[in-house]
């Protein structure tokens, strides 16, 4: 666990990588919390170093003007087996 926050600029500036993720995404769900608010719950899969990892994603999603827009993310790892 890493435990870092990042900006969106944070992510915007970064230097981008290759990343070898699996779809689709397994317990894939979505629940509207509140009008024009979604939450949405999967795990993700991806191989660093030949190793599967797996993470609980959680995101927050509101409709604005613009469109749906993400509001928060987390992920949390699974323990490997």
């Amino acid at each position: 666990m890493s435990g870092r926050t990042y900006t969106r600029d944070d992510i915007i500036e970064g230097e981008p990588h290759d990343l070898d993720a699996g779809l689709p995404l397994p317990g894939y769900r979505m629940d509207i919390v509140y009008e024009d608010v979604a939450l949405v719950r999967y795990v993700s899969r991806d191989r660093a170093d030949g190793s599967l990892r797996e993470s609980e994603r959680s995101s927050l999603w509101i409709n604005t003007n613009e469109g749906w827009r993400l509001r928060f993310h987390q992920g949390t790892p699974l323990p490997q087996v």
